[in-house]
């Protein structure tokens, strides 16, 4: 097989490439929830699902975003540009930017929390509540202390 393959990471990394298949088949059932923070809250508890379904995917990717492949980097950059297409339509009405940087901290703390459960420090329960915290803080949180912030 590796001779398809100049690496075995790229092999892993069209292997997790189909895997993502399925996961992208799965987010793009229209997410429930007629608020921002719904969706939001419905995508990454689906994805959190996936992942719990195949925890050696977790350390698969984990491997792969090590990799100073270039062809293995472009793979990873295009999943990851394709989830974030699918979060990113979950923020209605929001500035692309700021979108954007709400997307990639929840990116950041599912990863986080996701190694956490793999290496047994947490269970699975937690990583949910933890991006329902992450998503709610991000969305409805406002500094009482912020001159123009509404209480």
């Amino acid at each position: 097989m590796y001779r398809y393959f100049p690496s075995k990471e790229l092999l892993l990394a069209r292997v997790f490439e189909q895997w993502c298949e399925g996961y992208w088949t799965r987010l793009a059932r229209a997410a429930d929830g007629r608020a921002n923070i719904d969706r939001l809250i419905d995508l990454a508890s689906r994805s959190v699902e996936a992942y719990e379904s195949q925890p050696n995917i977790l350390v698969m990717i984990s491997a792969l975003q090590l990799s100073n492949d270039p062809a293995v980097s472009a793979v990873m950059e295009d999943v990851r540009a394709r989830a974030e297409r699918f979060f990113l339509a979950a923020l209605e009405g929001l500035d692309h930017a700021d979108a954007a940087g709400i997307v990639d901290v929840v990116f950041a703390v599912m990863g986080a929390k996701l190694a956490e459960w793999v290496r047994g420090a947490i269970v699975i329960g937690e990583v949910h509540r933890a991006m329902e915290t992450t998503i709610r803080l991000l969305l409805e949180y406002q500094d009482p202390t912020v001159i123009g912030a509404t209480a």
